[in-house]
């Protein structure tokens, strides 16, 4: 299923800022860069129930949502008091939506992880390694004990 784009109003308690984003209905998360330099782009969990039609001043409809920056969840509007958030951000939603589920990042962590070849080698022959070398493997291969 393709994307939609969709117009996410960022409430921060009594501020609202526009940004465009990118929503997936499988997974129900939308994805949006607030500037070119940003590397991991700001995820947001969307209920279906609370994306509206707007209609623009071209007589076109874009889709619009509403989601509290402190928990990064989209609100229904109709319920005043919730619009109104004063609860503190949560890091571990925000880590979890922006790194944990992101492919890059945890590639990322593998390759910082694994070793190449040729430093497994170098170190295999540095030091002991090379008198490991010589007496366990090129010996036995040419015969001799």
């Amino acid at each position: 299923m393709p994307n939609i784009k969709l117009k996410i109003n960022l409430v921060d308690k009594r501020k609202i800022f526009p940004i465009k984003a990118q929503y997936d209905p499988e997974t129900r998360i939308a994805t949006a860069k607030r500037s070119l330099r940003q590397n991991f782009p700001s995820k947001f969990i969307i209920d279906p129930d609370h994306i509206y039609q707007q209609q623009t001043k071209r007589n076109k409809f874009e889709f619009v949502c509403y989601v509290d920056v402190a928990t990064r969840q989209s609100i229904d509007t109709l319920e005043a008091h919730v619009i109104h958030s004063e609860k503190p951000i949560n890091g571990n939603i925000k880590n979890t939506l922006d790194y944990l589920i992101e492919e890059k990042f945890w590639k990322s962590i593998i390759q910082k992880a694994k070793l190449p070849l040729s430093t497994v080698l170098i170190m295999l022959f540095a030091g002991c390694g090379i008198f490991y070398v010589i007496r366990e493997i090129l010996l036995p291969i040419f015969g001799v004990k």
